[in-house]
């Protein structure tokens, strides 16, 4: 996938709703170039039906609330989809 294919992707994943679960991973691309994406694990949906904002463990332990929503972000559910 080209760079512009990669972006077209983010765009229509961020027009989307998100819906996670606990459990459920978050993936920050970052927008600075070099910069390495952050993953964290869902501990816990703050919003309505799987709607942000969520309570986020990063594997240095540390722990945010994160509303994804307009950041490019992409969700790897713990079922695989």
């Amino acid at each position: 996938m080209d760079c512009a294919d990669e972006r077209e992707a983010l765009y229509h994943r961020r027009q989307e709703k998100t819906q996670a679960a606990v459990g459920d991973y978050l993936t920050f691309h970052p927008r600075v170039p070099g910069s390495d994406p952050k993953s964290g694990e869902i501990i816990e949906v703050l919003g309505e039906d799987g709607a942000p904002p969520y309570w986020v463990r990063f594997p240095d332990g540390q722990e945010a609330k994160v509303d994804p929503e307009g950041q490019d972000v992409t969700l790897d559910r713990r079922d695989g989809s």
